[in-house]
């Protein structure tokens, strides 16, 4: 992986995230490795400044994770309140049957800021 992370990809990736037409993706990194952190100081001083911004990491710090997604529904190995993370089907399930309620409150997120 980290022989395609030359400057030259990176810029190019950049541009290219910038050309997308969503925004408004918001990316928390929880439990990170050290070839990620490694990586991410590679690539991070080619990226612009917006989407620095966009980009969260946590490592194993839960209130700065809570900033951001509410404890009452991240599992308990993320400092959450909703339950141990056992059953990922069941999870990516109830995830598919609330997708329009997701949609909704992102979309009312964008507004409201």
């Amino acid at each position: 992986m980290l022989k395609w992370l030359t400057p030259k990809n990176v810029k190019i990736a950049a541009i290219k995230a910038e050309t997308l037409p969503i925004k408004l993706v918001d990316y928390h990194i929880v439990n990170s490795t050290n070839l990620l952190n490694a990586a991410v100081s590679l690539v991070f001083p080619f990226l612009n400044q917006n989407i620095k911004e966009t980009i969260h990491f946590h490592y194993t710090n839960w209130p700065s994770l809570h900033y951001y997604v509410g404890a009452d529904i991240l599992p308990e190995e993320y400092g959450g309140k909703a339950g141990n993370i056992i059953n990922y089907e069941k999870i990516l399930s109830q995830i598919y049957e609330k997708e329009n309620d997701l949609l909704v409150a992102i979309n009312d997120t964008y507004i409201s800021n």
